[in-house]
Formats: structure tokens, C-alpha cells, sequence
């Protein structure tokens, strides 16, 4: 009886001693969880405030318009705002799914200041217009797709004609002959086109 009774009181004072512990403990624990969120926090701060200035220093290029002249092309507006971050550019390229059309930027436009350029591209659709500005290093990357666009509207220019002469050779259907015209005069004004980008580019290139 007395054993048992020894037993139950070195149970409660073990308990005692855990709930002592664990309150002594309470204050640290949440002493230390507080920093933990105050560098969280901190940290959070840091990152927003660095992605703000980001934005705030970063050179952009933006659409300013868009405006049809006739089907499939437009005349593109943009504003161009220039920092000391962006002294490396040296043209804004407008592009398409059928065309690059590159445009040297003002090289005495002053730092923090925009300005508006323009061209006039093909395009099967606005939303396929895209604009960015480009680097002297970027050069031979977009004269590579300019090349590999020329073989293609090469190859595109030989087929139709092939089509051309066989449709005129056979039925003659003027519709359709008028279709192919149509197309062809697109393909040979989108060679001119990519000839005078390449020609830009490589006078950029120097």
C-alpha cells in the first residue's frame, strides 16, 4: 500500500516537472519564433523593394499603337524609355510571325528619357506583333533567322510559281490564278523586306 502510494507521488511530481519545463521553455521558444518573423518579414521587404527598383531603372519598350493600314499590315508605335542600364542598346526589333523589322535607336537619346519609333510591319494578327530592344551581341543570332526566313520564302516563292504555271498550263481558272498572283506578290514583298532588315542589321554590326 505504501509502495503504491510512493508511486502515485513520484508520478504527480514527475508531472511537475514537465509542466514546469515546458512553461519555463514557453518564453524562448516564442522569443525565438519572433525573430524568425522578423527576418521573414525583413527578407519579404528586401525583395519587394528590389524588385520595385527593378522596374523603376529597367529600360522598356512598349507599345504605344497599333494602326491597319490595309490587310495584314500595320504601322506600329512604341515608346522607348532609356536608362544608364540600357547604354548597350542599340535598336528595337519589330517582329512577327512573317517579318523582322529592325530600327536603330537614337544613340543621343539621354538616360532616364523616352521616346516614340515607328515601323511598318506584316502580320497575320496584332497580338503576333511583338517588340523588344536588342544588343550588337544579339546580331548574328537574328541574322541567323533572317537567313533561314529568306530560304524559306525562297522555297515558298518556287512552289507557287511551279503552281502557277501548272494552273495556267490546265484549267485557268481566274480565281485561282488571281489567289496565286496574290501570294506570290506577298512572298516578294516580305524578301524585300527581310533583305532590308539583314542590310540593317549588318550596318549596325559595322
Amino acid at each position: 500500500m505504501l509502495h503504491e502510494k510512493l508511486k502515485e507521488i513520484d508520478a504527480e511530481l514527475n508531472t511537475a516537472k514537465s509542466i514546469i519545463h515546458s512553461k519555463a521553455l514557453l518564453p524562448a521558444y516564442g522569443f525565438v519564433r519572433s525573430i524568425e518573423f522578423t527576418i521573414l518579414v525583413l527578407v519579404i521587404g528586401i525583395m519587394i523593394l528590389a524588385m520595385f527598383l527593378s522596374a523603376a531603372y529597367a529600360e522598356s519598350v512598349k507599345i504605344k499603337d497599333i494602326d491597319q493600314i490595309q490587310a495584314n499590315q500595320y504601322n506600329v508605335l512604341v515608346d522607348y524609355c532609356k536608362t544608364q542600364s540600357s547604354n548597350q542598346t542599340i535598336g528595337i526589333m519589330f517582329q512577327s510571325s512573317l517579318e523582322f523589322v529592325p530600327i536603330q535607336v537614337d544613340n543621343t537619346q539621354t538616360d532616364d528619357s523616352c521616346k516614340t519609333y515607328g515601323a511598318r510591319i506584316n502580320a497575320l494578327a496584332t497580338y503576333r506583333i511583338q517588340t523588344n530592344t536588342f544588343q550588337a551581341e544579339d546580331i548574328d543570332r537574328y541574322l541567323i533567322t533572317l537567313e533561314d526566313k529568306r530560304d524559306a520564302l525562297d522555297t515558298e516563292l518556287v512552289l507557287l510559281y511551279q503552281q502557277l504555271r501548272i494552273e495556267q498550263q490546265t484549267t485557268a481558272d481566274e480565281n485561282v490564278v488571281s489567289s496565286i498572283l496574290a501570294k506570290i506578290s506577298q512572298k516578294e514583298m516580305l524578301v524585300q523586306s527581310n533583305k532590308h532588315s539583314i542590310k540593317t542589321l549588318l550596318s549596325l554590326k559595322g
